[in-house]
């Protein structure tokens, strides 16, 4: 799992990324341990930015293309 916090730079067509986090689940593949993978690739990526989830204007999750895992980020992101 990997996640990014960005920072707009004032103009509308330029985001300068300011943290970055990732995680891996390993061979267990659990739902638990997945949803546990991304909030601790968020975290990392907001402690970094030094930015809160409440400041974020806009969460883009790009998704695995797979209906388990897609649901996965949007309810770890929920």
């Amino acid at each position: 799992a990997s996640a990014w916090v960005g920072r707009l730079d004032g103009s509308a067509d330029c985001v300068e990324v300011v943290g970055y986090g990732s995680s891996c689940s390993g061979a267990i593949q659990s739902d638990a341990v997945r949803i546990d993978s991304l909030r601790y690739a968020i975290q990392a990526a907001l402690r970094q930015s030094g930015e809160s989830i409440e400041s974020l204007g806009h969460i883009h999750a790009h998704g695995l293309s797979s209906p388990v895992l897609d649901s996965l980020e949007a309810n770890t992101l929920h």
